[in-house]
């Protein structure tokens, strides 16, 4: 364990929650959007700064604060960095600078940058915590946006806003059990049951997926984004339910998001509107990551860690081209051939560009987790690695769609005000600059999931894998298995 010299993990948390409680009488039109671009740019700062130290700087393991309270007062730090949380911290920042940088002016600014700030203060304390009672908390504050959305309009809207309140009640019951009762005993399985259907839940897992498409349909595009791109049902998961539940909760939970995956991409083809259409396509990828977790294998494991980042990355880009379009064209529709590239080509290249990059299109870091997830799981269960390769295959299919639907067709006349503004530009060739550089060189990326992915399996089997045959710590080096792939020099 090392300790940083300075309060950044503290700061990471009070920063964004400070700049959500600012009276709105201060945030006017065009100073709101500077608080929301000077807070996130400097927690995406403070985010690489702290993943930085951990890798280059500090001595592994793990790396607190040096105010930590929880050291003071319960012995142990409440808010941590390790091998997992270490590039989830620059991940969630950059998704909600980017979102700064590019949310269309029709927003209304003074409710969305504190309604942002404080979802990345629940986001980004999340992934720098594994003690239950605090996740548990943040779990309800960062669930909070996601209900507000469903819970005002018609009544299947309540209905639908009905599925985050229950999240809420199982986690908080769930962390309550296991505080109380020990992991091995029937309270403790209980308590797993409990937190797992919230994760289920939250992350769109069939069966309990019907709020998650008119989520995105009826909720503001940025906030939809911000509420599901992170990931934060899978950290819960990786924390709380894999390094001890038993094999058969692994499976229910492989098979599950492996059937999502797959539904999900077939759900995306036949949809004619393009926000239901993205909920579909967001609920199959992140199911993905959720089928990773099941594997047995460090390289399989790896690859669903690996695809949480670049999906996410590369799933809000998509949504927030999407959303930049809507703000110039009004409602959009997948019946008929929109036109309008020459309106916008650079908004049309990176639609594409991020949908392909979701799906792991070769020279993005999605490829290289996809490929790490198929090795690493065909050996196991060679039905997997098929339903993953159905599931890019259906999933590109969509992206294709819905770029020829709303780009390609007759010229219409080119109007000024659709023109892509700098901070646009900005933001998404931020993203795009990422998933490429990741892409073309992915040995360092891959080789933390890899020990994340060893770490979590320690967790669950111990030093000795001989209670678990499945487990490959030492027998399937990652290095060489990308080196066949031809994904390292």
């Amino acid at each position: 364990m090392s300790e940083l010299s300075l309060p950044l993990l503290l700061l990471l948390v009070v920063l964004p929650a400070l700049g959500a409680v600012v009276p709105r009488s201060f945030l006017t039109g065009r100073g709101a959007r500077r608080v929301l671009l000077l807070v996130t740019g400097v927690e995406l700062a403070l985010a690489i700064a702290v993943a930085a130290v951990f890798h280059f700087g500090g001595e592994g393991g793990i790396l607190v604060d040096p105010f930590d309270p929880g050291r003071s007062f319960f012995g142990r730090p409440f808010l941590f960095v390790d091998e997992l949380s270490s590039l989830l911290l620059p991940f969630g920042a950059l998704v909600f600078g980017m979102v700064a940088l590019v949310l269309p002016r029709t927003e209304r600014h003074r409710a969305s940058t504190r309604r942002i700030l404080a979802m990345e203060a629940c986001t980004l304390s999340v992934f720098l915590t594994a003690e239950p009672v605090l996740l548990a908390g943040v779990w309800v504050l960062s669930t909070l946006p996601g209900y507000r959305e469903l819970s005002v309009g018609p009544r299947a809207r309540r209905a639908e806003g009905l599925y985050m309140l229950g999240t809420i009640i199982l986690f908080t019951a769930g962390v309550a059990l296991e505080y109380f009762s020990e992991v091995t005993s029937p309270a403790g399985r209980l308590a797993d049951v409990l937190i797992l259907g919230a994760v289920l839940t939250r992350k769109g897992i069939v069966p309990f997926h019907s709020w998650m498409l008119g989520f995105f349909e009826h909720a503001a595009l940025p906030t939809a984004i911000l509420f599901t791109a992170p990931q934060v049902g899978a950290y819960a998961a990786a924390r709380l339910i894999v390094p001890h539940a038993p094999d058969a909760v692994l499976t229910v939970i492989g098979v599950a998001s492996l059937a999502t995956a797959v539904y999900g991409a077939g759900l995306a083809l036949v949809q004619s509107n393009p926000r239901r259409a993205f909920g579909a396509f967001f609920m199959s990828q992140s199911a993905l990551v959720m089928a990773g977790l099941d594997s047995r294998t460090t390289l399989g494991l790896a690859g669903g860690l690996a695809l949480w980042i670049s999906s996410g990355v590369a799933l809000a880009g998509f949504g927030m081209t999407l959303a930049a379009l809507e703000a110039r064209r009004g409602s959009l529709s997948l019946r008929t051939y929109s036109g309008g590239y020459q309106r916008t080509p650079f908004l049309a290249t990176s639609f594409l560009f991020f949908g392909l990059a979701a799906v792991g299109f070769p020279g993005t870091v999605g490829f290289a987790g996809e490929e790490a997830l198929v090795d690493g799981v065909v050996g196991d269960f060679p039905q997997m690695a098929i339903a993953v390769m159905m599931t890019s295959a259906l999933n590109g299919l969509l992206v294709l769609r819905a770029y020829f639907r709303l780009f390609g067709g007759a010229r219409v006349h080119i109007h000024a005000f659709q023109r892509t503004r700098p901070r646009e530009r900005a933001g998404f060739l931020l993203l795009v600059g990422v998933l490429l550089a990741l892409g073309l060189a992915p040995g360092s990326f891959l080789m933390s999931r890899h020990r994340a992915a060893e770490a979590i399996l320690r967790a669950r089997y111990g030093d000795s894998t001989s209670s678990a045959p499945r487990v490959e710590l030492d027998e399937q080096p990652l290095t060489a298995t990308l080196r066949d792939r031809e994904l390292l020099p």
